[in-house]
């Protein structure tokens, strides 16, 4: 088990602090993946404190920039350093996968957007990136993933996990 995995070594990271604000009802475990995921991408990408507004909701909807809108398993919202996951969105379209697995990667996923404003590389606006279809594809949403991956596999060193978006492929089995 890696030191990120047990509770009692979140309060070890003090740069790292999180206001939760629960939309909807979150089993403690499910809490606690999220606070890891995002503490883990933090940790390897920054040396600063934050303060993160780590949100759960049930569903949430964002605008395109064409004028339609689409539902999303989570969001950054770079205003207030804001985390949001929405659980039953994410509990809807993979039914298959363990909660706490899937919010893991959700979270350090956000986590690494964040890193990416933090360090003045922000992404570009998701409302644009989704209506014009670059979105899977852009440089920023590569590293959110590959960060999740490296996230997952701080989290639980013994799992193998592999999943595809757009045309890349992330896998915990290269790590050590």
């Amino acid at each position: 088990m890696s030191e990120l995995s047990s509770p009692e070594m979140l309060s070890t990271y003090p740069e790292v602090r999180f206001d939760v604000y629960k939309l909807v009802e979150v089993e403690p475990t499910i809490e606690t993946a999220a606070q890891q995921a995002i503490t883990s991408v933090w940790k390897k990408h920054m040396k600063e404190p934050v303060s993160v507004e780590l949100i759960f909701a049930s569903h949430l909807v964002i605008d395109l920039d064409d004028g339609t809108k689409d539902t999303v398993n989570s969001a950054f919202n770079p205003e207030g350093d804001k985390i949001l996951i929405a659980i039953d969105t994410i509990t809807e379209r993979h039914s298959a996968g363990l909660l706490d697995y899937l919010v893991v990667l959700q979270a350090a996923h956000e986590a690494r957007r964040l890193v990416q404003k933090k360090i003045g590389d922000p992404a570009p606006h998701s409302g644009t990136t989704m209506a014009n279809g670059t979105y899977l594809e852009d440089r920023h949403e590569d590293e959110a993933w590959q960060s999740a991956i490296d996230a997952f596999s701080d989290i639980y060193p013994e799992l193998l996990f592999e999943f595809s978006v757009g045309s890349n492929n992330y896998s915990t089995h290269h790590q050590e």
